[in-house]
């Protein structure tokens, strides 16, 4: 199993580790994936013949727990059983951040993607010791408390916090003309690619200044940045697709990112892959 708990000496260790290939499905995917049932098999069968890995954010639990719909829920927890899985963190500062950390310590056996923290408080609410853990524990048991998380969330207003400072930016030449020097440059960047990507993305919504950047297109990009970095497959929103697709990247050190009309490709390519070392393998 990728997740796994051990007690030593009284204290709880989390254990995560990611069969390759691994992918992330921003929300609509997921919601495609989990409820429609021809695609869910296909889904299911291409992931457990290859081995695969789904990684699972907080972005995902959140928006799973906002259902009314009781059939959904169990539908959701059917397709969440039914293929391995992994928790990552999608706030591309704090990875940023655990990354820089980890390479000035040396700390290689954990990945700074990793949302162990999560995992813990899972872990400790959720899981009986004496069963293999299942990440559908944290949605079945966690669902009331995870919607306190939501609304925590929610009301952070992502539009309130982080508009100003892409508009302080747009007011600034200087500042905007840094920003399209860097964003015109080629990125020459090895596994992980967290900061450029991070720093292309906040650029692009600079130098765009008819982009207003509601809530919604800032969970877009949370579900963007930190996956396309460390997973090897992203299904994800149409215009942040075309974003990744219009870097220049070595493609080798990013993830492959398809959009909702690219569904056939992304399974086609999912059955096709072959692990590349390069990216961590």
């Amino acid at each position: 199993m990728p997740i796994q708990f051990k007690v030593i000496q009284g204290d709880i260790v989390v254990e995560q580790h990611a069969n390759k290939p691994t992918v992330y499905l921003d929300n609509w995917a997921f919601n495609t994936f989990a409820l429609k049932e021809e695609l869910s098999k296909k889904f299911t069968k291409i992931m457990n013949d290859k081995t695969s890995t789904l990684a699972f954010s907080i972005m995902n639990l959140v928006e799973i727990t906002n259902r009314a719909d009781n059939q959904q829920i169990d539908n959701i927890v059917n397709f969440i059983d039914s293929i391995d899985g992994i928790f990552i963190d999608v706030n591309p500062q704090d990875v940023i951040k655990r990354e820089k950390d980890y390479k000035k310590r040396g700390i290689t056996h954990i990945s700074p993607c990793a949302d162990v923290g999560l995992l813990r408080v899972n872990f400790l609410i959720a899981h009986n010791l004496l069963r293999p853990f299942r990440i559908s524990e944290v949605i079945l048991k966690l669902r009331d408390e995870i919607k306190i998380t939501n609304y925590v969330l929610t009301e952070q207003h992502f539009e309130q916090s982080l508009y100003p400072i892409v508009l302080k930016a747009r007011a600034d030449n200087k500042v905007l003309e840094r920003a399209r020097k860097r964003f015109k440059q080629k990125i020459e960047c090895t596994y992980p690619c967290t900061q450029q990507i991070f720093t292309k993305c906040i650029d692009f919504i600079a130098l765009n200044k008819n982009m207003r950047m509601p809530n919604k297109e800032w969970c877009d990009v949370f579900n963007l940045i930190v996956p396309v970095a460390y997973c090897d497959f992203v299904l994800a929103d149409a215009r942040w697709t075309t974003f990744i697709h219009g870097l220049k990247f070595k493609m080798s050190c990013i993830a492959k990112v398809y959009n909702c009309n690219q569904i056939e490709q992304f399974f086609e390519d999912l059955k096709n892959y072959e692990d590349d070392k390069a990216r961590g393998g």
